[in-house]
């Protein structure tokens, strides 16, 4: 980041607050994922994720939990290719870790909750931190 430069992304997590999740409540659960759109596509989301899954790591979560809409391919594709499955049944993944906005009326399909372990990274390896 600079001072000179607007930021191009950012990621927006809480403890999860809903003892119905999967994780029961205790994960980092993401709430927000965005990218400046002429940004996407170039590693950023990508980078905030992988991030943010170590510092939770860190600082003694043991899973990190989030909602994605089923029409959210891109989300999707990212968040499997980080470790991210479905924790529940689809019936109750409205109701854990933040229902979104879209789902809450109309006929769209619920929101589908992802769970993933988090381990502590091996910071030997590590080049910077964001």
């Amino acid at each position: 980041t600079s001072d000179a430069l607007p930021p191009v992304g950012f990621l927006r997590w809480n403890r999860c607050g809903s003892e119905e999740c999967a994780c029961g409540g205790t994960a980092a659960c993401i709430g927000h994922v965005f990218v400046a759109s002429s940004w996407r596509r170039q590693g950023v989301a990508e980078l905030l994720l992988t991030t943010f899954c170590e510092e939770a790591a860190i600082a003694g979560f043991k899973q990190s939990c989030l909602s994605v809409e089923p029409w959210n391919i891109g989300a999707r594709t990212l968040y499997a290719k980080h470790g991210y499955r479905p924790s529940c049944d689809k019936a109750q993944s409205a109701a854990v870790c933040g229902p979104s906005l879209a789902s809450q009326g109309g006929s769209d399909p619920p929101s589908e909750t992802l769970v993933r372990a988090l381990s502590p990274p091996d910071l030997s390896q590590r080049d910077s931190v964001l």
